[in-house]
């Protein structure tokens, strides 16, 4: 596996593996689970968080060891802040921390700390990795890393630009997240969590597919508003005496250039028998007229007041 930067050299993670190899069994601290969640930046800062439920914790100091360059050491458990030191040293960085309550079975804490260039450019664009050793027998490691922003996991490559396997893709809503469950990890091991990503770019298959969507839901709604127009017709149709029938349907037919001796002429009713009823329709919102010339014309009213429309 290779190293990066900020990371420990393979000589370094050989002699601490074989060195907890041999010491930690006789350790009685037993972990139940651990959450790590890395928070990639853009700046080659990283920031950390660890969740770390104990079942018995046999120790008088916490004991976490980073495998990187860290800084802005924060601590808590369910009592308050915790009093933590941390150093230095050849293969990572050593953090200890004073719990704050006596009782320490199933005993809690999370831990914060900013991570030094854990990220790196690669061959694609840029890597991630986070190097955890195993210290305490731990029955699930969980690991999260969350990309930054306008970013995403490198694609069209010829090998899988995520490791190790068993990866889950997910997304807080505008950054991509990689997450891994270990169950019953393997004590004194080094676990190497790995990710190339890249910029991502809004592309032009992107563009028109919206495109499209817009006319789709602009032609949809053309006609909804069409046939609603012509329900509200049928509707004040309904309820006409025939004669008012008779005239709303001669204004249906013409359309918008319907003159009121047009009406006249498709209904073969008298000039003022039809200029009564287009009266009465239009006291009733049913119709509306304008003015043009020595005639009018007539359309239906856009609001058809269908209450007052009602046959006596």
């Amino acid at each position: 596996m290779l190293y990066k930067p900020g990371g420990l050299s393979f000589v370094a993670v050989t002699f601490l593996t074989a060195f907890f190899a041999m010491a930690l069994p006789v350790f009685a601290t037993q972990v139940s689970s651990q959450d790590i969640t890395v928070d990639v930046g853009s700046n080659d800062v990283s920031r950390v968080v660890v969740n770390i439920d104990y079942a018995d914790l046999t120790t008088s100091k916490i004991s976490y060891i980073a495998l990187a360059r860290i800084g802005n050491v924060y601590a808590t458990d369910e009592f308050g802040p915790l009093s933590c030191s941390f150093s230095a040293e050849t293969y990572g960085t050593v953090i200890l921390c004073t719990p704050n309550s006596a009782d320490l079975k199933n005993y809690s804490v999370d831990l914060t700390f900013e991570a030094y260039q854990l990220s790196s450019p690669s061959a694609m664009a840029r890597i991630i990795s986070y190097n955890y050793m195993i210290s305490d027998p731990t029955n699930n490691l969980r690991v999260m890393m969350i990309l930054p922003e306008a970013t995403g996991i490198v694609s069209g490559t010829d090998f899988d630009p995520i490791y190790p396997f068993g990866w889950r893709l997910g997304s807080t809503g505008r950054r991509t997240t990689i997450a891994w469950d270990v169950e019953k990890p393997e004590l004194g091991k080094t676990y190497t969590f790995t990710a190339d990503y890249e910029p991502i770019t809004p592309s032009a298959f992107n563009f028109n597919s919206a495109l499209v969507v817009i006319i789709v839901v602009l032609f949809g709604l053309l006609i909804f508003f069409r046939f609603r127009a012509s329900s509200n017709v049928r509707t004040v149709l309904s309820v006409l005496k025939p004669d008012e029938k008779n005239v709303v349907d001669a204004v249906t037919q013409r359309g918008k250039d319907c003159l009121q001796r047009d009406i006249v002429k498709a209904t073969d009713f008298s000039k003022a028998k039809v200029s009564r009823i287009v009266a009465d329709l239009e006291a009733r919102g049913i119709i509306k007229r304008t003015r043009r010339g020595r005639t009018n014309k007539i359309c239906i009213a856009k609001h058809a007041n269908v209450k007052k429309t009602v046959v006596k």
